[in-house]
């Protein structure tokens, strides 16, 4: 659980998880999968501020020296200087949509993007969900294909599943080395 939340956040469970999955012979990457403070006030920003710190320094004690990969809802954008999602480029990670999508061009506090309505659907458009990885002298993190979902539902066989948010899921497909040490 996050140590700082401001209003209705609050109200809900929000932090983030780790696990640690081996996926082949003693190569292991960290996961964490995120949901910070949402909101626009200059509290939910310090909110916000603090859960990104939170999460950076617990990343720096237990997943020093490892590949790992970050994802959630950050509630933040690289467009508003309030934010603090750079800090994520310090810890020596990449962010597969700036990557693939915005050929690692991070967009400029203040940019209007394009292309973001409804819901954040374009691919121009900076979300608030976001994909980070890092890679380490074990394992090459390549990512290779990055898409938003055309809606908030995922199939199973065919069959229209539950919505899994009220966000427009995000998918992206790894392809990986392992280097012997």
């Amino acid at each position: 659980a996050w140590v700082d939340c401001f209003g209705p956040d609050c109200l809900t469970p929000k932090g983030f998880s780790y696990s640690q999955i081996e996926i082949l012979n003693g190569a292991f990457i960290d996961f964490y999968n995120v949901h910070c403070d949402a909101g626009s006030t200059d509290e939910d920003f310090e909110a916000r501020r603090s859960n990104i710190r939170q999460l950076c320094n617990y990343i720096q004690v237990h997943s020093q020296g490892q590949a790992v990969v970050v994802m959630g809802d950050f509630n933040s954008r690289y467009t508003r200087e309030a934010d603090t999602i750079r800090a994520f480029e310090a810890l020596g990670f990449t962010d597969v949509w700036v990557q693939l999508v915005r050929n690692d061009s991070i967009p400029a506090y203040g940019e209007s993007l394009k292309d973001c309505q409804p819901l954040e659907s374009g691919y121009n458009c900076e979300g608030i969900d976001k994909i980070f990885y890092r890679s380490n002298s074990q394992i090459e993190l390549l990512p290779v294909e990055f898409r938003r979902g055309d809606d908030n539902r995922f199939t199973l066989n065919g069959i229209d599943s539950l919505p899994l948010s009220d966000h427009l899921p995000l998918f992206c497909r790894f392809h990986f080395n392992i280097y012997n040490q």
